[in-house]
């Protein structure tokens, strides 16, 4: 799975600043992430920052999700 971190929000009861998100789509325009909701929606790309993470902690984090 893929994460991203959250860098800008325009509904912040859906998305928290800085927090680290699992991704289910990324494209150049648009971002489907598991909101606060527990919704899948997309967004603009531009709210996210993809991180790469090492396999030990996508692992775990797979884990705990």
């Amino acid at each position: 799975m893929t994460y991203a971190f959250c860098v800008k929000t325009d509904d912040p009861a859906l998305l928290i600043l800085r927090k680290l998100y699992p991704v289910t789509l990324y494209d150049e325009r648009y971002v489907k992430v598991i909101d606060e909701a527990g919704e899948a929606t997309i967004y603009p790309a531009d709210f996210f920052l993809p991180v790469s993470l090492p396999q030990e902690v996508t692992t775990k984090l797979a884990q705990i999700a």
